[in-house]
């Protein structure tokens, strides 16, 4: 592939490995797209619970999708929908040299901020945003430095994920000789196809509700400001419905896909319905926001598309609720969170790292063009 830029993205669920691979031509230009998924084992609520099976099936993935598209899987970026996966976010106060902002008293800060950080948890960082600033308790919305001020407090915003969890899924990637440039949290890139500039600006939540877990990512001000992985997710309400009907796992999983329940089906789906939605409700008050996202709640994942789950997600949240319906390659939303992973790391290229050889732009040059041509 010596003619050819090529970026791979793999997005590890519990139920599948999703891989995206997109290819350009050096010399024509052309350019293409590579996606399948495949089942994927030792994975319990997005992390690895199982290493050795987990490394078998993504072995297996990687094996079958290269044989099946003549080509090669050695360097990949790496969406994260682990169960662990949490928020903090953390301000810090520092007094000014000469009275001036430098880049040192932003490097200081944010040094102290990651000594905050761990110091409550010894967990992975794995993405970090400033929040806002603040000149002398003033708040101020660009970069501050080279301004007069007695001192300045920087809020940041961190992304976090279990150690363990993060080994582990480094390990297996190293096992299967494949190298894993950058991690992304899921939801960073889900946002990039299922809210807009304008959803994040007022206010909004991107809710994935896939089979076991919802994952939710709050914006407010173009900021993302919470993020949360729930233990909960579509396959209770097939769980409750094998229980109540007293039918197997698969006919259950039949009827909560039904676009028409009768009076007791839809009973007992609402009522699941209602419980992640308070959950949601919950984790929305955590988020401790102004104003109470006045753009609302934004579903996706397989969840999503159960019979009526807007109107009951509506009356519990007492917010507008829209299901994401927006399509990828293969004209479903199946590959959405990997597609908007690239975006997310193609718009970032110039992002200051967070550790050393964290970097995008020698990465991801060649393919910032790319986007265009696959814009949704």
């Amino acid at each position: 592939m010596l003619n050819m830029y090529s970026n791979t993205i793999l997005d590890i669920g519990s139920e599948t490995i999703k891989i995206l691979q997109i290819i350009e031509n050096k010399k024509s230009g052309q350019t293409q797209a590579f996606f399948d998924f495949f089942p994927s084992d030792g994975v319990t609520f997005g992390y690895i619970s199982n290493k050795n099976k987990f490394s078998i099936s993504l072995k297996k993935a990687v094996k079958t999708f290269e044989k099946k598209y003549k080509t090669e899987i050695s360097e990949v970026l790496v969406a994260l929908n682990d169960f662990g996966i949490s928020s903090t976010k953390i301000s810090t106060t520092k007094p000014t040299i000469n009275q001036i902002v430098s880049k040192h008293d932003l490097e200081e800060i944010y040094k102290k901020s990651e000594e905050s950080l761990r110091a409550k948890n010894k967990d992975r960082i794995i993405e970090r945003e400033i929040v806002r600033y603040k000149l002398n308790e003033i708040e101020h919305f660009s970069n501050p430095i080279g301004l007069n001020a007695n001192k300045i407090t920087v809020e940041y915003f961190f992304v976090t994920m279990p150690e363990n969890n993060f080994t582990i899924l480094e390990e297996v990637l190293s096992e299967n000789d494949i190298s894993a440039e950058i991690f992304v949290p899921a939801l960073y890139g889900l946002s990039e196809i299922a809210l807009t500039k304008i959803n994040k600006k007022l206010g909004s939540a991107v809710v994935d509700f896939g089979d076991q877990k919802t994952s939710i990512l709050i914006y407010e001000d173009e900021k993302p400001i919470y993020y949360n992985v729930l233990k909960i997710g579509s396959k209770n309400i097939t769980k409750k419905i094998s229980e109540k009907l007293t039918v197997d796992f698969a006919e259950a999983e039949k009827i909560k896909k039904q676009k028409v329940y009768s009076r007791k089906q839809k009973q007992i789906v609402d009522d699941e319905l209602k419980v992640v939605a308070e959950k949601i409700k919950k984790e929305i008050e955590k988020a401790n926001i102004g104003e109470i996202l006045p753009d609302g709640i934004i579903l996706s994942g397989q969840g999503s598309n159960v019979n009526d789950i807007q109107n009951v997600f509506k009356k519990v949240l007492n917010l507008p609720v829209k299901v994401d319906n927006k399509k990828s390659f293969d004209q479903s939303t199946v590959y959405n969170i990997a597609y908007g992973v690239f975006i997310y790391i193609s718009k970032n290229q110039n992002k200051s790292p967070i550790k050393d050889g964290y970097n995008f732009k020698n990465i991801l040059n060649p393919f910032l063009k790319i986007v265009k041509k696959f814009s949704l």
